[in-house]
């Protein structure tokens, strides 16, 4: 017996629905990992209430499939935000709902610049300044550029190379492979 529901993914070709969903995807020009990353948890979303329509979801019901993702499933925090996402996306773009207790864009900007007021920050910070910061902080980490590529939804390194700076920090403890040719 698996834990996991059967799952039959709809076809967003044929679906009115997810076929609108994604188009708004590409209107706003998501990259290529963002789209398929959000129809992908938006499939298992729907596929999870197959037989209801997607806009007669409830809040309720939301929040009772996110939890079956966490506690059935065992999916990671990643997963978890990414599946927030996507339906918070078709809430937001293709119904006009939203769901609370999650945060807009505009939310999060109000708590940055109240959190940089009471830190004493006066240079502008945003949301992209975060991102950029989580982002050039990772390589000083040792974590693995295609990660970090990942984690941002870029198509290709190039895009994480330029994004991220290159920093010094290591620099002194690089070894040449030529170092290793001692008794050759």
């Amino acid at each position: 017996m698996s834990l996991f529901k059967k799952t039959t993914w709809p076809d967003f070709k044929t679906s009115k629905g997810p076929d609108k969903y994604l188009e708004k995807l590409k209107l706003i020009r998501y990259s290529e990992n963002t789209i398929h990353t959000y129809c992908n948890a938006f499939k298992e979303f729907i596929n999870y209430y197959s037989t209801r329509k997607v806009e007669d979801i409830t809040e309720v019901e939301i929040k009772s499939y996110l939890r079956y993702l966490v506690e059935q499933r065992c999916i990671s925090t990643s997963y978890q935000n990414q599946a927030i996402n996507a339906i918070n996306f078709f809430l937001r773009k293709g119904s006009g709902r939203s769901m609370e207790g999650i945060y807009s864009a505009r939310s999060i900007q109000h708590i940055i610049k109240a959190a940089c007021e009471k830190s004493g920050i006066i240079k502008n910070v945003t949301m992209h300044t975060l991102r950029h910061s989580f982002a050039t902080h990772l390589p000083e980490h040792n974590t693995d550029i295609r990660y970090i590529q990942y984690l941002l939804g870029h198509a290709g390194s190039r895009t994480t190379e330029i994004y991220t700076h290159v920093t010094t920090k290591g620099f002194d403890q690089i070894k040449s492979p030529l170092d290793n040719l001692d008794g050759i």
